[in-house]
């Protein structure tokens, strides 16, 4: 096979390149639009590691930041060799639209790229991004296997004509990848749902569920992320400051909290809002300043910690010390924070839908609260889940 990855090998994960005969073992692809520290990353990230136990994998991406990224990514610093970046002269956006023709073109060149560089894999595995499918459809042998966090239609404003008629194309190419794809898997029933209203007129194949995991490995964690933090005195909340993600929710219950606590001020907890942050997206800049001015606004800026672009380690720490975490979007395709804070042994409150329902048992192992809630009485539950902890 003709390579041309910097002149070398492509080295795969847990094995030394030279256990491999890269013109007659097979091998399996992963093609993710933007390899960042997000939960749809993590997956891909892990599936990639365990499939690397028995199999050549090779992972291609538009975009991967050796310092906005997960430790596995790296050696000594430097991008794993398994890990390849092709597309990324492409823009994210056209003067800030266009997100979706952007990132299906550079997920397409990363494609193409890859089959022009490796050949055909047997397996390759796609997500977030369309193009990829019909392009190795197309163009190769491979088993094609698309994983569906969410439908991209479904995700989108559609508030005027033009958006509509922008949206037109990338439905039907979105359809038609469905029922191109020679699996399709879903990360929740809750999602199972959504892909049978959105592509009932193109496929009747139901996808298979198949739900993310989770590992959590024991870290070292240095002690300055905790000088003035005790474990147990603070609740917690991990997502990408996105709007979509309802921090503020999390900042107007704390401050509810501490009202109702001012009364026994050296037991009020703080509050630490965590996550993935990119500079690169102008929506996490201006939402991580709305978040800080509000917290300043309610007079809770000194006892809420902002800590964007967690390091593994520090939220794995994190997770194990807190009261609960804190879960607020609504309609979460699935959530995989949740799924690490009760891996953690801490409980979880979160809205009552989406994919936390399928995972948080509430009053066992959290709390499930009206999805809707008001900002004032909806979040009485900071107040009862002591009694879940002990």
């Amino acid at each position: 096979v003709r390579l041309a990855t910097r002149g070398h090998s492509p080295v795969y994960p847990g094995r030394p390149c030279s256990m491999y005969n890269h013109a007659t073992r097979q091998w399996i692809g992963l093609v993710h639009p933007d390899l960042g520290i997000g939960g749809a990353e993590r997956l891909i990230v892990d599936i990639a590691l365990e499939l690397a136990r028995n199999d050549r994998v090779m992972l291609y991406t538009a975009h991967h930041d050796t310092k906005h990224c997960f430790k596995e990514t790296l050696l000594e610093g430097e991008r794993v060799h398994w890990i390849q970046e092709r597309g990324n002269f492409i823009p994210t956006s056209i003067f800030g639209f266009c997100h979706v023709l952007c990132s299906n073109l550079r997920s397409a060149w990363a494609s193409l790229r890859m089959l022009f560089e490796l050949g055909s894999p047997k397996t390759v595995i796609i997500d977030q991004a369309i193009m990829p499918v019909l392009i190795f459809r197309l163009f190769s042998k491979a088993q094609v296997i698309f994983y569906c966090h969410f439908p991209d239609k479904l995700l989108t404003r559609r508030s005027s004509i033009l958006r509509r008629l922008y949206r037109l194309p990338f439905d039907a190419l979105e359809g038609l990848a469905m029922k191109s794809a020679h699996h399709v898997l879903v990360n929740s029933k809750f999602t199972a749902a959504a892909y049978a209203a959105a592509f009932h007129g193109w496929t009747r194949r139901p996808p298979a569920l198949l739900y993310p995991s989770v590992r959590l490995n024991k870290c070292k964690t240095s002690a300055r992320d905790f000088d003035s933090i005790r474990a147990g005195s603070f609740f917690l909340s991990i997502n990408r400051f996105e709007r979509k993600k309802r921090l503020h929710i999390a900042i107007h219950a704390f401050k509810s909290l501490r009202v109702q606590l001012s009364s026994r001020e050296t037991e009020a907890p703080y509050l630490i809002l965590g996550g993935g942050y990119d500079a690169r997206m102008q929506e996490n800049v201006k939402y991580y300043v709305e978040l800080q001015r509000l917290a300043h606004s309610l007079g809770v800026a000194n006892e809420t910690l902002f800590l964007p672009s967690l390091r593994e380690g520090t939220k794995i720490r994190l997770l194990q010390s807190c009261i609960a975490l804190l879960y607020t979007p609504i309609n979460e395709h699935f959530g995989i924070t949740p799924l690490e804070a009760m891996a953690a042994g801490r409980p979880v409150i979160s809205c009552d839908s989406g994919g936390p329902c399928e995972t948080v048992l509430s009053g066992k192992t959290g709390l499930l609260v009206a999805k809707t809630p008001q900002v004032r009485t909806g979040y009485h539950v900071p107040l009862t889940i002591f009694s879940i902890v002990s």
